[in-house]
Formats: structure tokens, C-alpha cells, sequence
């Protein structure tokens, strides 16, 4: 299973990879929603974790696009509140819903709930 994880936080997308290669899946990373978008459409992964808030093409706007080229995508929204703080974080995730996100986490999370989320959402 290949899994997209689109974050401009470089430390975190690096963590993230991690976790999840070491619970036997590849990756593919990318630092903001433009380039995510172009892996995306190149190379169809199972899954994408995508962060909310990008420069460039945010994740509203990347997940919503994902959605209308492939409406069956499993798409995992993530935001630890960034800007706005714990509102941003609570509207900007129901907001990922709204525009097509399979399932929200909310930063930080534990590996274990990461793996677990991940897991479900893929036998789904």
C-alpha cells in the first residue's frame, strides 16, 4: 500500500514517513498542496494524509481537488491549529469533512493511534 503524506512541516513529514515504513507501508512525500496534487495524479497512492494548513495550495483546497479527480480516495486530514489556533484547528478539520476528507487527526498524535487510523481506513 502507498500512502501520500503532503506537510510542509519537513521534520513531521520525515516522522511521519517513518512510522509508517516501519509499519510496512511505502511513501511518497510532498512539502505543500501543488506538489502533492502533481504526485497524486502521477502516482495514485491508496491513501493521502494531508496537512490543512500549506502554503501554496492549503488543505481545503487539496483535498477538495483529490476529491473530484478521484471521489473514492481515502483522504486522512490532519491540523494541530496552525494559525488560528484550537478554533482553526476544530473548524478547519470539520471544514476538511466538508470538502472530502475520509477521517480528521488532530496533531499531536501517538504512533500507535496513527497506525491504527491508517489501518482501519485501508480494509474499509
Amino acid at each position: 500500500m502507498i500512502i501520500l503524506i503532503i506537510d510542509d512541516d519537513r521534520p513531521l513529514r520525515y516522522t511521519l514517513a517513518r512510522i509508517l515504513v516501519n509499519g510496512g507501508y511505502e511513501v511518497m512525500m510532498a512539502e505543500d498542496g501543488e506538489h502533492g496534487l502533481a504526485m497524486f495524479r502521477k502516482d495514485r497512492p491508496d491513501l493521502v494524509l494531508c496537512d490543512l494548513i500549506m502554503p501554496h495550495s492549503d488543505g481545503i483546497e487539496t483535498i477538495a481537488q483529490i476529491r473530484r479527480d478521484s471521489p473514492a480516495m481515502k483522504i486522512i486530514a490532519m491540523s494541530g491549529g496552525g494559525r488560528g489556533g484550537r478554533t482553526m484547528n476544530t473548524d478547519g478539520l470539520a471544514t476538511a469533512l466538508e470538502s472530502g476528507a475520509s477521517e480528521v487527526m488532530v496533531k499531536p498524535f501517538r504512533n500507535e493511534d496513527l497506525l491504527s487510523r491508517v489501518r482501519n481506513i485501508l480494509t474499509v
